[in-house]
């Protein structure tokens, strides 16, 4: 299964349940209704995380020797030789997603002071996504430039 296809499972689920609601005569604006639909995605949503991250044990036969940057970069599919490349590539998505995130704040700005509640939750939710894309490209781009592997969370707290 493709990346888009396992990203999109989610939200896949969710829109079949609305579906499938249509389908059977029920309207799916009802309070109780959507609580129903939103109780029964969220519950396979949770499933789904738990399931990318079962496996992710970083002692797991087969994962890479966290202490040899060679090994780390193997397994990230990136070279020696690309590295500058994947560097810069990535400093330009950060940018990127910056600029959408901070078009999406005026979007909040904007919306919040008309009154308008899509706008207000499409911004909200490209906001958030560009924090998250651009906090975890910097943390990569980080690891890449010292060349020695450090978790997330130890990023975050300040101990790598």
């Amino acid at each position: 299964m493709g990346f888009f296809r396992r990203a999109t499972k989610p939200l896949r689920w969710f829109a079949r349940g609305h579906v499938e609601a249509v389908k059977a005569g029920v309207n799916p604006y009802e309070r109780r209704f959507a609580h129903e639909i939103i109780r029964n995605s969220t519950s396979r949503i949770k499933q789904h995380l738990k399931d990318l991250h079962a496996n992710r044990d970083p002692n797991a036969p087969g994962a890479p020797d966290l202490n040899n940057f060679d090994e780390v970069l193997e397994h990230w599919g990136i070279t020696r030789e690309q590295l500058p490349k994947v560097i810069q590539v990535m400093k330009v998505q950060i940018f990127i997603y910056f600029i959408f995130g901070l078009g999406s704040f005026y979007g909040l700005y904007f919306g919040y002071k008309t009154n308008a509640l899509f706008p207000i939750i499409s911004a909200a939710l490209i906001l958030f996504m560009s924090i998250v894309v651009v906090v975890c490209r910097y943390w990569r781009v980080q690891v890449l430039e010292c060349e020695r592997f450090f978790f997330f969370k130890d990023w975050i707290l300040g101990r790598a």
